[in-house]
């Protein structure tokens, strides 16, 4: 058998383009809406729709930016994806010839290696 990814997670390009499309759209909902409130409203702090509206922006690009930056530092530190075993990929690397054992960073068996039948 060999090692299966059981659960791919998301493309980060993917998640990237889809995180940039939906918040430029909510984006400029927001800018329509506090051109609107400057546009027709006449009581002095309609000026401040403005400004609120790009501290909504600047925390939305902040909290949405902040799974890409975990998913690309966890690629960068070379973590296993999630979904694999590494106990099946330990297992895989074991049955190549001439391999007697393998350890794995994250792995929690036991990384000695296996005594074969000929070696008393």
């Amino acid at each position: 058998m060999f090692a299966r990814i059981k659960n791919p997670g998301r493309d980060l390009g993917m998640l990237g383009v889809m995180i940039h499309v939906i918040g430029d759209a909510l984006n400029n909902i927001g800018v329509i809406i506090a051109a609107a409130v400057i546009w027709k409203t006449s009581y002095d702090a309609r000026f401040y729709a403005d400004p609120a509206v790009s501290l909504g922006i600047a925390l939305m690009i902040l909290l949405t930016a902040l799974p890409l930056v975990k998913g690309s530092g966890a690629i960068l530190l070379q973590s296993a994806p999630r979904g694999v075993d590494l106990a099946d990929v330990k297992h895989d690397i074991e049955k190549v010839r001439l391999v007697r054992s393998a350890a794995l960073r994250g792995d929690t068996g036991a990384t000695r290696p296996r005594r074969s039948a000929r070696s008393g």
